[in-house]
C-alpha cells in the first residue's frame, strides 16, 4: 500500500552499527591503560568509551526494538483494518517479529486479532482469523506518537 518507512528499512544496518560501535567501545575500555593500539589512556579514554558503548547500545535498541508504532501507522494507512499477508509483506525482513507484535497489540487492546472478541464489532460470516481492526485506543496511541515525533 505504502512505502516501508525508514524505521523499519535501516534497521539491519543500525543493529550493525550497535554491534560495532559497542565492541569498540569495549576494546578502548580494556586498553584504557595501555597506549598501543590506541593513543588515549585514563579518564579520557574510559569517558570516550562510555560515550562510544552509549551511542552503540541506542543503536542496538532502535535495531532490535518491535515494530508496534510501525504496524500502527500501517493499520490507520488502511483504514483500520489489514490481513497479515499483508503487515508481512510490507514489514520484509522484520515479518520474524510479527506474531510478537500482534500479541502486543492484542494485550494492550490497540488492535483485534481474535473471532472471538469480534462479536460486538461484526459478524463473524466477514470475518476470518488473519483480519487485524485497529482499536480506538490504538489510534489514540498512534497520535501520541506522532505528536511525540514532531
Amino acid at each position: 500500500m505504502s512505502s516501508v518507512p525508514d524505521s523499519i528499512r535501516f534497521r539491519p544496518k543500525w543493529r550493525k552499527r550497535g554491534v560495532i560501535a559497542s565492541a569498540l567501545a569495549v576494546a578502548i575500555l580494556l586498553n584504557s591503560g595501555f597506549y598501543i593500539p590506541f593513543p588515549i589512556t585514563g579518564l579520557p579514554s574510559v569517558t570516550l568509551s562510555l560515550l562510544i558503548l552509549f551511542y552503540g547500545l541506542r543503536f542496538l535498541y532502535r535495531g532490535l526494538r518491535l515494530p508496534v508504532s510501525e504496524v500502527l501507522e500501517y493499520l490507520d494507512l488502511c483504514g483500520g483494518r489489514a490481513r497479515l499477508v499483508e503487515i508481512e509483506k510490507w514489514l520484509g525482513a522484520e515479518a520474524d517479529s510479527l506474531p510478537e507484535v500482534i500479541r502486543v497489540l492484542s494485550d494492550k487492546n490497540w488492535a483485534i486479532t481474535q473471532i472471538e472478541d469480534l462479536h460486538e464489532v461484526e459478524t463473524q460470516s466477514r470475518l476470518d482469523e488473519n483480519l487485524i481492526i485497529l482499536q480506538d485506543l490504538g489510534l489514540k496511541e498512534l497520535r501520541r506518537i506522532q505528536k511525540d515525533g514532531q
